[in-house]
């Protein structure tokens, strides 16, 4: 188990097998349009599946990962960090549909990616 998936299983309780797959912009867009109706790609996206022993998917954009982190100006094994953590909290239930719930999830990313050294400062 990879520090970040153990960090976010000790702040969630998330059990199970989640599968990752990384893809491109072109993966990503396939996937917004046929799961999400949307016709553009996007970073990371989560499909929880509310299984216990299942619970979800998750897939990620390398090309985005890297552009990105230029972007803001950090590490790609920050902003990968990053996407990872975010998609699994979708799948342990988490969400940003209003600004509490957003100010709430945001807050446990930080906290779990500085608990594994990919805070902010870290770069």
């Amino acid at each position: 188990m990879t520090p970040i998936v153990a960090a976010v299983q000790e702040a969630t309780g998330l059990t199970g097998v989640v599968s990752l797959r990384l893809t491109d912009n072109d993966g990503m867009e396939t996937l917004n349009r046929v799961f999400r109706d949307m016709h553009s790609a996007t970073d990371v996206l989560a499909f929880p599946s509310g299984d216990s022993t299942n619970p979800g998917d998750i897939a990620i954009s390398l090309e985005r990962v890297f552009a990105q982190a230029k972007t803001y100006g950090h590490s790609s094994t920050r902003e990968f960090g990053y996407l990872l953590v975010h998609a699994l909290l979708h799948i342990a239930g988490y969400d940003h549909e209003n600004p509490t719930r957003q100010r709430e999830m945001r807050v446990l990313e930080e906290a779990i990616l500085e608990s594994v050294g990919l805070d902010l400062g870290a770069n």
